[in-house]
């Protein structure tokens, strides 16, 4: 069964969103119909969103990189337009704050300046973005040469706006939309770790704190580099912000520090991985201290959800109770959340009930089995392959085996309809794109094909054995050993039932496949399949003797 995705993040993405929870309190743009137009109204009686006169910019450099950041909150939070370029135009805002501030004596500085970007700006592509970036700024910066321009003298220690405008950037391009993600990513991170090359934790503890737990978002969802530097990264950095906010004094940002920490501990496969399931459930718990389902509904549901996910896969205590408590959570996060009003959350809640259900020991078989179809359909009628077309797929995934091994109803007609979902996924998961997913289904499609109780019998087969080298051409024996064996055992199957080619050629291949099979498998950890490999095997040398003994028997006879 395919899971949506395990646990996900606060808010959706980084754990600053606290600070935007909090803007109705503290004022500013929460406030404001159109924040684009409002600040332009400030810059100038005849300024307009869609034009803002260079000579509209105020004079002093600290006034305007405050204008600027606050243009670049703006257009980050605009709820009409274009939301794209709404996004450029808020990196762009960003960018140009610190031009009107100081670091290390550079008047100039815009970007962040990181290895990572710094190598990044050595190509065309980056170059042609960061001219995009300065759109803004090229609108409302004043004429001047800044070349030339006067240096500050002002150290960064009295400049903590520097170290804000950084972390706004930071904060823009970790939840820009458009462009190419993994760069958004790396420029997250450079903008975070400018920002903390300024600040301090004894001198600026509650920046600090929310730029280390930035950070830590940032490498643990950054898409380049070691998986598991990133995440050690990630969790160093997040017990960093920990350091400085506790439950009660900072009860929001501790939570959300706690949740984000719980979500690197979960994807962390280096060191012992049962302890880190351990310690994620832990901080998820922590969690429910403080958000509550009467107060905090959506944040209750986000950590219900998740422990619900971590539950059904935790390794540690008894599988029957883990799954009760899985779906306890589950359930409870569905008392909250609506198809109505959170559709995604929804059906993402239904979709981990599915899987739940399917492999649920307690209960009855066949009425955990109709729960989960009946769970994977309601996901389905959120997720459309237009919408969301890898939920749609991995719903469809689970929905195919789910009826594919159902224990009520016509068999035959279970079996068509998971033939037709497994088919539905493959057109969106490609070798090229999904190779993994691709693999799966194609590895799903073949063994339907083989046991298909309709249709002609040699087309099936057929079909079966293209599907199984599909599987066999992304899985190898040195990075997928279990798939490549299951694959190989289905495989040699189809070629001892094969009706089309030569009987002794087919029969050849299918030993060579039930051998490749048992090369993996051990009797400890497979016994099962063993048992049935080498029954396979031993059939199919039987036939192959038998046919070789008829053969001498003719020439005999001859």
């Amino acid at each position: 069964m395919r899971s949506p995705g395990g646990p996900v993040t606060h808010d959706g993405l980084l754990p600053a969103s606290v600070e935007v929870r909090q803007k109705e309190k503290h004022g500013g743009v929460a406030r404001l119909h159109d924040p684009l137009q409002n600040l332009a109204d400030l810059l100038g009686p005849q300024t307009s969103c869609e034009r803002l006169p260079r000579d509209a910019a105020p004079d002093d450099s600290a006034d305007r990189a405050a204008t600027q950041t606050n243009l670049g909150i703006a257009c980050a939070q605009r709820a009409n337009g274009n939301r794209s370029q709404n996004w450029k135009l808020a990196i762009a805002g960003f960018e140009d704050a610190p031009s009107g501030l100081t670091r290390e004596r550079n008047h100039g500085v815009a970007l962040p300046t990181s290895r990572d970007v710094r190598d990044n700006d050595r190509s065309q592509e980056f170059a042609r973005l960061r001219d995009s970036l300065q759109e803004l700024t090229d609108i409302l910066a004043l004429q001047r040469n800044r070349e030339s321009a006067p240096r500050r003298e002002k150290v960064p220690e009295e400049d903590p706006g520097w170290a804000t405008a950084h972390m706004k950037l930071g904060l823009a391009y970790a939840q820009r939309d458009d462009g190419d993600r993994s760069q958004n990513w790396e420029m997250a991170i450079a903008a975070f770790e400018d920002a903390l090359s300024v600040l301090t934790r004894e001198r600026d503890p509650e920046q600090w704190a929310t730029a280390r737990m930035n950070l830590g978002v940032a490498y643990r969802d950054r898409l380049v580099g070691d998986r598991s530097d990133n995440l050690k990264r990630a969790i160093c950095a997040i017990e960093d912000s920990l350091s400085v906010w506790t439950r009660e004094r900072n009860p929001e940002q501790w939570a959300a520090a706690r949740m984000n920490l719980g979500i690197a501990y979960w994807e962390c496969h280096a060191g012992d991985r049962q302890e880190n399931q351990e310690r994620a459930i832990r901080a998820f718990e922590d969690c429910l201290s403080v958000w509550t389902s009467g107060r905090d509904p959506e944040h209750w549901a986000t950590i219900k959800s998740n422990l619900g996910v971590a539950y059904r896969e935790r390794r540690a205590g008894h599988r029957w109770e883990n799954q009760e408590r899985a779906l306890g959570a589950l359930e409870g996060a569905l008392s909250v959340l609506s198809r109505e009003c959170n559709p995604e959350e929804w059906a993402a809640a239904r979709m981990n009930i599915g899987i739940t259900c399917w492999q649920r020991i307690a209960g009855y078989r066949s009425e955990n089995k109709e729960r989960a179809i009946a769970a994977f359909e309601d996901a389905l009628s959120v997720w459309t392959r237009e919408t969301n077309p890898e939920g749609w797929a991995a719903a469809r995934m689970n929905l195919g085996i789910a009826y594919w091994e159902r224990p009520v109803g016509d068999q035959a007609e279970n079996r068509e309809r998971a033939t037709e979902t497994f088919e539905d996924v493959l057109s969106v998961w490609t070798r090229e794109t999904n190779p993994e997913e691709w693999a799966t289904a194609r590895m799903k499609l073949g063994a339907a094909y083989l046991e298909r109780p309709t249709g002609d019998r040699a087309e099936n087969l057929e079909r079966a054995i293209f599907a199984f080298e599909d599987a066999l051409s992304v899985w190898t024996r040195e990075a997928d050993p279990e798939e490549w064996a299951a694959a190989h055992m289905k495989f040699g199957m189809a070629y001892r039932e094969r009706l089309a080619g030569h009987r002794s050629e087919n029969r050849e291949r299918a030993i060579a496949c039930f051998e490749n099979a048992l090369s993996v498998w051990t009797r400890k950890r497979h016994p099962k399949e063993i048992v049935a490999a080498r029954a396979h095997l031993e059939t199919a040398c039987r036939e192959r003797f038998g046919e070789w003994l008829e053969n001498r028997i003719a020439s005999a006879a001859r």
